[in-house]
């Protein structure tokens, strides 16, 4: 039944009140506003707004409490590893030349310690600075330092002519490669917990404090724990330049004004990348990295910019990230400071003919053969001998596990590249892997060491590799459950 409008405007009775009751309502109660006497308020009415609910502080503090646990954890395992690390010829000489640290702090750069000689030219003196900090922290001076170790005598021989150091020498030189190779782990930790989560995360430390390999390389007072730890906090850096577009961009912020915090951390990441490489030459190998995520992260908002301006970022970000690489790499080292340019070259030649001396003295090191067989040994090295999993034909499952890390990062990466709203950092980590690891493609000498960033980061893709496996099983082990269930009921 049709209700006609007319019988609803006169059925108050039957319907409830009609719109000219209300409408009358209405102009009484503003009659007695107009007459309300003067001075009197009107009742403020009650907020019916919730409150805001406080986000609980254990949220807030949980993150840097969860870091320090696993410091502690990590120097609780390293420390006592830091005297029963092998002791290797090498150290001789890091920490015999370490009077470069009192040389560069103490500002003597017309000392002729800086003129060219065999220790400016082999290698770049960062890592001599980490080694004379920690033997300085333990009260050790120049005039406690060894003499350079000697190869061609025996070590008894070597031994006999103070070419050792003492054993309260070697530990401190050794403490701040301890600390340095903890923070490795929890950057590590930091990088790979976001996008794949904790157990990915917890895995990487674990593989990384269990595996001798780490123990024999990182703690010596060399320079490989200085220049794995400049390329993980480079890497860091990029990172957060790209957390910092991603929220600018989810903010809609202007183009230009996005772009500047992006700007300041890939200047910090070219800061640590030229620490990198004044460490050791083959550091600044992650400056290739740092030049693709200049060039990728402006393409990542090219629907907010035209072509122009896509340009314009992508050519200022690259010059002031190398820019900031140089000036660190020039800075650390006053060898560079009268010609940078030659006497870098002349540092490179230097390590070239020393390296081709060094497999004409120790044939058994070299690696002769086409580049297949490069490859082959490469690849037993870092998924077989130096992994964690060692283990007859373990290059088989490391080289799945670390295959399949390679992938899922590959397609959180370019989820983001996509403009999805995935993690960036992963393009950063891939980035920084490959290039920093292609030095050992190029290397003549079949030595540990040399083989630190391969096994690194292979390390970590196994463990990245491990949960996606792990994660994958549980949903197929879960449905399988659930299917069998569903079929019996």
């Amino acid at each position: 039944m049709t209700v006609d409008g007319r019988q609803w405007l006169g059925g108050e009775a039957k319907y409830g009140p009609t719109y000219a009751t209300l409408a009358d309502a209405g102009a009484e109660k503003m009659a007695k506003t107009r007459t309300k006497k003067p001075g009197t308020r009107k009742k403020a009415r009650r907020s019916t707004q919730q409150p805001t609910l406080k986000r609980p502080i254990i949220r807030d503090i949980a993150p840097p409490v969860e870091l320090v646990a696993i410091a502690c954890v990590l120097f609780a395992m390293f420390y006592p590893r830091i005297q029963n690390a092998e002791f290797h010829g090498d150290e001789s000489l890091w920490i015999a030349t370490s009077y470069y640290f009192e040389a560069f702090v103490s500002a003597r750069l017309d000392s002729p310690v800086w003129n060219e000689s065999y220790e400016t030219l082999t290698q770049p003196p960062v890592g001599r600075y980490v080694v004379g900090l920690g033997r300085s922290l333990g009260g050790y001076g120049i005039r406690d330092l060894n003499r350079p170790w000697n190869f061609n005598l025996s070590d008894e021989e070597n031994v006999a002519r103070s070419h050792k150091p003492s054993p309260g020498l070697l530990w401190w030189s050794r403490f701040p490669m301890c600390l340095l190779a903890i923070i490795c782990c929890l950057i590590a930790f930091h990088l790979v917990k976001d996008p794949f989560g904790r157990l990915a995360g917890y895995l990487t430390i674990g593989f990384f404090a269990l595996n001798p390999y780490f123990s024999d390389t990182m703690l010596r007072a060399m320079g490989e724990a200085p220049v794995l730890a400049a390329t993980m906090v480079a890497m860091l850096a990029g990172d957060r330049a790209v957390r910092r577009l991603q929220v600018a961009s989810s903010r809609n912020q202007a183009v230009g004004r996005r772009f500047v915090p992006v700007m300041i951390w890939l200047v910090i990441m070219g800061l640590f990348i030229g620490i990198a490489a004044a460490t050791k030459l083959n550091g600044a190998s992650s400056l290739v990295a740092g030049v693709g995520l200049c060039l990728v992260i402006p393409f990542v908002q090219s629907s907010a910019m035209s072509s122009l301006q896509l340009l314009s970022v992508s050519t200022f970000a690259v010059v002031a990230l190398i820019l900031a690489a140089a000036f660190t790499f020039v800075a650390l080292n006053p060898y560079l400071y009268p010609h940078p340019v030659r006497r870098t070259e002349q540092m490179v030649q230097q390590r070239i003919s020393e390296m081709d001396r060094q497999q004409a003295a120790m044939p058994s090191a070299r690696i002769d053969g086409p580049a297949i067989r490069r490859l082959l040994v490469i690849a037993d090295r870092v998924f077989h001998e130096y992994a964690f999993f060692s283990f007859t034909k373990s290059w088989i499952v490391n080289g799945i596990l670390c295959v399949a890390g390679l992938l899922w990062s590959g397609f959180v990466g370019a989820g983001w590249l996509r403009g999805q709203r995935s993690s960036g950092g992963n393009v950063v980590l891939l980035l920084i892997a490959f290039s920093a690891s292609a030095p050992i493609l190029m290397t003549p000498l079949d030595w540990n060491r040399y083989y630190l960033f391969p096994v690194f980061f292979s390390t970590v893709f196994i463990a990245v590799g491990s949960v996606w496996i792990i994660e994958n099983l549980a949903r197929w082990t879960t449905r399988r459950v659930a299917s069998v269930r569903t079929k019996q009921a």
